[in-house]
């Protein structure tokens, strides 16, 4: 999958190498739904850095590209817990490139995670009852 970068220079591997490698090396540390989220959250930034003329290599990537791409994330119209995931998974796996010295130390750190208000986070829906029937008779069984 990953291959050793020219001169075993870690920075010049990829951002989609260090993509999977993270994934590889978390599947110890994190359930399989855990890995399929950080799988999703993080393949958003890899399509969207493969777009970019100016990113060869994960040491290219900037505290300039990761607002670029929160402002295209935004663009999207996301809701505001997608993003703060979305931002929070990206901030995680820069701090896995920074510990393979892939990047700067201090990259992570540029990643701004959005807080969104309280009532953006909650929901305050109710089921209906026959719905709430339905689901513990599923989860009963």
């Amino acid at each position: 999958m990953s291959q050793t970068p020219p001169g075993g220079n870690p920075s010049e591997l990829s951002v989609r190498e260090v993509y999977e490698m993270f994934l590889d090396a978390k599947q110890l540390d994190y359930t399989a739904e855990t890995l399929r989220d950080y799988e999703t959250r993080l393949r958003q930034f890899v399509q969207w850095a493969e777009d970019q003329d100016d990113l060869e290599s994960i040491g290219d990537v900037t505290g300039w590209h990761l607002e670029q791409f929160k402002i295209f994330r935004q663009g999207q119209d996301l809701a505001p817990t997608t993003m703060k995931g979305q931002m929070n998974s990206l901030k995680i796996w820069l701090e896995y490139a920074a510990d393979i010295e892939a990047v700067d130390d201090m990259l992570p750190y540029k990643v701004q995670i959005p807080i969104p208000d309280q009532h953006e986070e909650t929901d305050d829906t109710l089921l209906a009852a026959d719905d709430a029937q339905a689901l513990i008779q599923h989860y009963r069984n």
